[in-house]
């Protein structure tokens, strides 16, 4: 339990660090914050567009913005917790800047995606807690504290499914994606032989 609350503290450490540099930029923070609003208020519109045109099987409008907050809280807290980490694997790979991760007391796993975005992911976040509980309030549910709970435990589940689908989409990324550049200037360089022929 120790191991946990030692990767919480570090969690708010990196949030803490990557705060400050927002701050230091005030012009990249205040874009950051509108063009998350705007995501979201795209969000919103394309599905309250779509309701009104067509019907997604037995879904109606509310139970949709219902699942859109669940949307915006899975999709917000990967990019609060780990979206700079996973954009900059296969540079770190590649550049050998895990060296120096692999150097720290944690885990490399952890420490390499760890770094996430910033406050304006976090106020999306927020929004999307908000337009949850705006959903179920409109469906009039009472919901109880063991659904809360079991509801919490699905969304994180889903975050971590979310986490290893983009961990195995940027470690293929890595390799095959390497693997292509170097073969393309492979078959540019013999190109070049056969055309001095």
């Amino acid at each position: 339990m120790k191991k946990y609350f030692r990767y919480l503290k570090l969690t708010l450490k990196y949030f803490k660090i990557t705060c400050i540099q927002e701050l230091a930029f005030r012009f990249s923070f205040f874009t950051g914050i509108i063009g998350s609003f705007v995501f979201v208020i795209l969000n919103w519109a394309i599905v309250y567009f779509l309701m009104q045109k067509v019907t997604i099987g037995r879904w109606t409008e509310k139970e949709m913005i219902v699942l859109l907050g669940c949307f915006y809280i899975v999709y917000y807290a990967f990019f609060l917790l780990f979206w700079r980490g996973f954009i900059k694997i296969p540079r770190n790979i590649r550049d050998g800047v895990f060296d120096y991760f692999l150097m720290k007391p944690i885990d490399l796993q952890f420490s390499s995606t760890i770094m996430g975005g910033g406050i304006h992911n976090f106020f999306a976040l927020c929004f999307g807690f908000f337009v949850l509980i705006f959903g179920i309030n409109n469906l009039g549910i009472q919901v109880s504290l063991l659904q809360i709970v079991s509801g919490g435990f699905c969304l994180i589940l889903a975050l971590l499914n979310f986490y290893s689908l983009m961990l195995i989409l940027i470690s293929l990324n890595f390799k095959y994606g390497f693997m292509l550049k170097v073969m393309n200037e492979l078959n540019q360089h013999l190109n070049k032989i056969s055309k001095n022929k």
